[in-house]
């Protein structure tokens, strides 16, 4: 715990206006308090590519609307009254959201940390250049292989992969924390492919993120979930590169913060847990953000942080929680709708 809280002070220390608010969420969870810590914004569910394990498509409702810049703001104003010091922007492909880099502009306003996660088709060099006067903090670009070719096979897009690689190469030197974002999976451990884009982050001088799998989205009902001997695997790969999984971001205890430190709020304000758990406890322009999370905290499951990624690794909450999400028809599936009516 010492380790992770000298960790955390110091990548704060970058933005010194933060401090006392991360001190705050320290002092309040020490006594008991909850506080929210990182919420993913998705602006839209559009996309340039369909790739096999989005969700995106299968979250798309064309009978809503998506909320208005407005209202994006409102939630991320009551998000950091609830905690939040980090938001991550996502979809869908955010660069496609034609106000993106105001609302970079205006998290940093917030004095908040602002990432970016993006499938890289959209990087030039102008749209590279928006990032950087935003002051955007970090950038996530989606790599799904070490191999061009396997990569731009499964993103459908051939030519992506080298398109990343020069989008890379061009952000060097700037304040930009770059990160690779992959998916673990039974074949990327087992032919060693995994540890290849460990490598190739290393080789470009920019740090990798892993996510596990989850059967949800174009994966739903596919066996898709780690073997106990690719879960060791993935593990040992992480600790021999010293990369941090996302569940050892949290202020205090490692583990799945979904509801508890960590929420996602979708295009159409409904708040959900996780991206990967298309449940929500209320809407955003329906109910204030502070009810939401005391909806969503009374599901046993958003109590407290209690091991790892719940989609991925708790055999109770997917036989419940993601068996009643993936048998909804609409997504998010709302297991308090009475309550609203």
């Amino acid at each position: 715990m010492k380790n992770r809280l000298l960790y955390n002070l110091t990548l704060l220390s970058k933005k010194p206006k933060i401090m006392p608010r991360v001190l705050k969420n320290y002092f309040l969870i020490l006594i008991g308090k909850k506080r929210l810590r990182s919420v993913e914004v998705d602006l839209g569910y559009e996309c340039q590519l369909n790739c096999d394990h989005c969700y995106a498509a299968e979250a798309k409702n064309t009978k809503r609307k998506y909320i208005s810049f407005n209202e994006m703001k409102d939630a991320i104003d009551q998000a950091i009254d609830q905690g939040a010091i980090h938001f991550l922007i996502s979809g869908g492909e955010p660069l496609l959201y034609h106000q993106v880099f105001d609302l970079i502009k205006y998290i940093n306003k917030k004095n908040a940390f602002s990432c970016l996660v993006t499938n890289g088709v959209n990087l030039n060099e102008k749209v590279i250049g928006k990032l950087k006067d935003s002051k955007l903090d970090v950038l996530e670009i989606s790599l799904d292989s070490s191999d061009p070719k396997k990569h731009d096979s499964n993103r459908y897009k051939k030519g992506l992969f080298n398109n990343i690689i020069k989008s890379i190469k061009k952000l060097e030197g700037s304040k930009i924390i770059i990160f690779t974002s992959s998916v673990f999976t039974n074949e990327n451990i087992t032919d060693g492919d995994a540890e290849k884009i460990i490598s190739l982050g290393k080789e470009l001088k920019i740090e990798s993120h892993f996510c596990f799998p989850i059967a949800m989205g174009n994966w739903k009902g596919k066996n898709v979930l780690l073997t106990k001997k690719n879960i060791k695997k993935a593990s040992e790969l992480l600790k021999k590169n010293n990369i941090r999984s996302c569940e050892e971001g949290n202020y205090l205890k490692s583990g799945c913060s979904a509801g508890v430190e960590k929420i996602c709020i979708n295009p159409y304000g409904d708040v959900t847990p996780c991206p990967y758990i298309q449940e929500t406890y209320g809407n955003i322009t329906e109910l204030k953000l502070s009810k939401i999370l005391e909806l969503m905290r009374e599901n046993k499951f958003y109590k407290k942080i209690d091991g790892p990624c719940m989609p991925a690794f708790n055999k109770d909450f997917i036989k419940t929680n993601m068996k009643n999400i993936n048998n909804s028809k609409e997504k998010p599936y709302n297991p308090n709708s009475k309550r609203f009516l």
